[in-house]
């Protein structure tokens, strides 16, 4: 998609179980699409997985402010990012 509203409508189309999100966009930050997805009523209930390269420990607890229920920094480590996002949608894993 092409902007934030873009992201809210599409997410409202696709109703995914989960969404990742870049917090370094173009134009809108990922926290701000956050907040909208969050103000929905109807995909408020989708868990939003922060991805970034840029936070410090100390930005955690404003990206779960926003609404994500997780940060995950990069470069991301596929294990654990397989781990978080299964957890996050209730599946079981197999170790």
């Amino acid at each position: 998609c092409m902007n934030g509203k873009g992201a809210v409508d599409l997410v409202r189309e696709i109703e995914p179980e989960l969404i990742s999100m870049d917090l370094q966009l173009p134009e809108i930050s990922g926290l701000d699409i956050t907040r909208a997805i969050k103000r929905d009523p109807y995909i408020v209930h989708i868990p939003v997985l922060a991805i970034t390269a840029f936070a410090l420990h100390a930005d955690e607890a404003f990206i779960l402010e926003a609404g994500c229920a997780g940060c995950i920094l990069k470069p991301i480590e596929i294990k654990s990012f397989v781990k978080r996002v299964d957890a996050l949608i209730g599946r079981q894993i197999s170790s």
